[in-house]
C-alpha cells in the first residue's frame, strides 16, 4: 500500500466511524470526532471532545490550505461546532429550568454533545461520550466532567490563533476560543459553571427584608442582579499559574488585557518545569511528563521564559520521529519555523504508520491525516 493509498484508506475509516460530518453545524453530535473505536463490538469513545476537535480543526485547515474552494465549508462547520457546544450547554439548563435566571456565557461549553441517540450516525452500536456519561448517566463516572476545562482551552488555542492570523479576513466563523479565554480571565482564572452557580444562587439567595432598600416587588430583580459564580467545574477549574499564557493567547486573538504581573510568576515557573522538573525530576521519580500546557500557550501567544521556543519544540519533534512517539505533532507546523522540520524523518514515520485494519480498538488516525497533509503542504511551498 502506497502512502497515498494508506492516507485515503484511513480517511475513509475516519469519516465513516470517527465523525459525523454535517453541513448543518447546528446538528447536535455533528463534526465532533471520537477518540477511539472498538471494531470488535462497534463502540466509540470520546473523553476530551474539544481536544480531539482541535486536531480535527487543524486537519481541515490543512485540507483548506491545499484546496480552499473545496474545504472552506468543512472548516467553518468544524469551528462553528464549538459555538454549538456553547448553545447546547445553555439549552441543557434552560430546557430543564425554564423559569430560572441564567446568563448565557459564550465561553462556557460542553466537551461534546454526542448523545446515545446519535450512535447510528457513526455507523456504530454504542457511543460512550462526555454527554452520555454526564447527562444521560450511561456508564456514569462521577470523576468525569462534561464541561470545558483548562486543558481543553490550551489545546484549542494554537490552531485558533493560527486561523485568526491567517484567515480572519477571509473566513467567517464564531470564535468560541476567544470567548472562553475571556470568560476565564474575567473570573480571575477560575472556570466556574455559570449554570450550576445560577441554580445554587436561585435556591439560596435571600434579599434583604428591609423594604426601604428593596421593595417586595423588586426582590426577583435584586436576586438576579446579585448573581455571582461560585461553583467550579469539577475537573481543570483553577489555572492561575497559567494566567500569563492564557492572557497572551487572548491577546493573540484580539483581546485586551494586562500581562505584566502574571509574567513575573509564569516565566520562572515554566523555566523550572521545562528545564529541570520534566527532564530530570520526572525521569528520576518516574512521574508522567505533562508539558502540553506551556508549549501550546507558547505557540498560541508567544508565552515563554526566554530563548527560541520554536526551534526547541521542533528539535524535540525531529528527535521523536526516530523513536515513533511523537512530541507535540499538533503544534510543530503551527510555528513560524516549520521549515526546520525534518521532512525525511517525517516521511519515514508516515510510511511506518500502520495500515488500516478494522479490528480491535483503534485510536483516531487524525494525527496521521494532518501530518500527511502538512508534509504535502511543505513540499508544495
Amino acid at each position: 500500500m502506497t502512502r497515498e493509498e494508506k492516507y485515503k484508506a484511513w480517511e475513509d475509516i475516519f469519516y465513516k466511524y470517527f465523525i459525523h460530518k454535517s453541513d448543518d453545524s447546528e446538528e447536535t453530535g455533528s463534526n465532533l470526532p471520537l477518540a477511539s473505536v472498538n471494531f470488535d463490538n462497534l463502540s466509540g469513545f470520546s473523553g476530551d471532545g474539544i481536544i480531539d476537535l482541535s486536531y480535527y480543526i487543524q486537519y481541515v485547515y490543512t485540507k483548506y490550505w491545499l484546496d480552499p474552494n473545496e474545504d472552506e465549508k468543512e472548516l467553518k462547520n468544524a469551528i462553528n461546532s464549538l459555538w454549538r457546544l456553547h448553545k447546547s450547554c445553555y439549552s441543557l439548563f434552560i430546557d430543564k429550568y425554564p423559569n430560572i435566571y441564567f446568563k448565557g456565557e459564550k465561553g462556557f461549553l460542553l466537551r461534546d454533545d454526542i448523545k446515545s441517540s446519535d450512535t447510528s450516525k457513526f455507523h456504530l452500536n454504542t457511543v460512550d461520550t462526555s454527554y452520555t456519561r454526564g447527562e444521560e448517566l450511561i456508564n456514569e463516572d462521577p470523576c468525569h466532567s462534561m464541561f470545558i476545562s483548562q486543558d481543553q482551552i490550551w489545546n484549542l488555542a494554537p490552531i485558533m490563533t493560527e486561523i485568526h492570523k491567517k484567515l480572519k479576513y477571509t473566513l467567517e466563523y464564531n470564535d468560541s476560543c476567544f470567548y472562553s479565554l475571556g470568560y476565564i480571565i474575567s473570573n480571575k482564572h477560575v472556570i466556574y459553571n455559570p449554570y450550576y452557580s445560577a441554580l445554587y444562587h436561585h435556591w439560596t439567595y435571600v434579599p434583604t427584608f428591609d423594604t426601604n432598600k428593596v421593595k417586595p416587588w423588586n426582590r426577583i430583580e435584586d436576586r438576579n442582579k446579585h448573581l455571582k459564580y461560585n461553583i467550579k467545574v469539577k475537573r481543570g477549574a483553577n489555572n492561575w499559574y497559567f494566567a500569563y499564557g492564557f492572557r497572551k493567547a487572548y491577546q493573540a486573538l484580539g483581546g485586551k488585557c494586562k500581562t505584566f504581573w502574571q509574567s513575573l510568576w509564569y516565566k520562572p515557573f515554566i523555566f523550572f518545569a521545562d528545564r529541570i522538573y520534566h527532564p530530570y525530576i520526572c525521569k528520576w521519580l518516574k512521574l508522567p511528563v505533562k508539558n502540553t500546557s506551556y508549549y501550546s500557550l507558547a505557540v498560541a501567544g508567544g508565552a515563554w521564559y526566554f530563548g527560541d521556543y520554536e526551534t526547541r519544540l521542533i528539535n524535540k519533534f525531529n528527535k521523536s520521529l526516530e523513536s515513533g512517539e511523537l512530541f507535540m505533532p499538533q503544534l510543530v507546523f503551527l510555528t513560524n519555523k516549520k521549515e526546520k522540520i525534518n521532512l525525511n524523518l517525517l516521511g519515514k514515520w508516515l510510511d511506518n504508520y500502520p495500515e488500516p485494519e478494522e479490528k480491535g480498538t483503534v485510536e483516531s488516525p487524525i494525527i496521521f491525516l494532518l501530518l500527511y497533509n502538512w508534509d504535502k503542504i511543505m513540499k508544495n511551498v
